[in-house]
């Protein structure tokens, strides 16, 4: 179970580490599926690994961040969020 957890944590911390690079690099979009779902997957799995580890602070923080991650994802794509994308565009500024 402990090597079990361990390996959680690391492909948590790795998820986070990627999805920041990409998204600074501008090979994902803050918006883009991948991203919130490696967010969502590496923040859940790091929670778990610092529960584990009696890291609290860091547990918060993780949560919060899978929490975002979930959010997004649940409004992004329901078609309120989409038509306003759609409107967003056709503004000129």
């Amino acid at each position: 179970m402990d090597t079990l957890l361990n390996i959680g944590g690391y492909i948590g911390s790795i998820l986070l580490v990627v999805s920041f690079l990409f998204v600074t690099r501008g090979k994902w979009k803050p918006q883009s599926k991948y991203y919130l779902f490696a967010n969502l997957i590496g923040a859940t799995l790091l929670a778990i690994y610092q529960f584990w580890l009696g890291a609290y602070a860091g547990v918060i923080l993780n949560v919060v961040f899978a929490s975002v991650a979930l959010w997004d994802i649940a409004t992004y794509w329901t078609p309120k969020k989409r038509s306003y994308k759609k409107r967003k565009n056709l503004i000129i500024l």
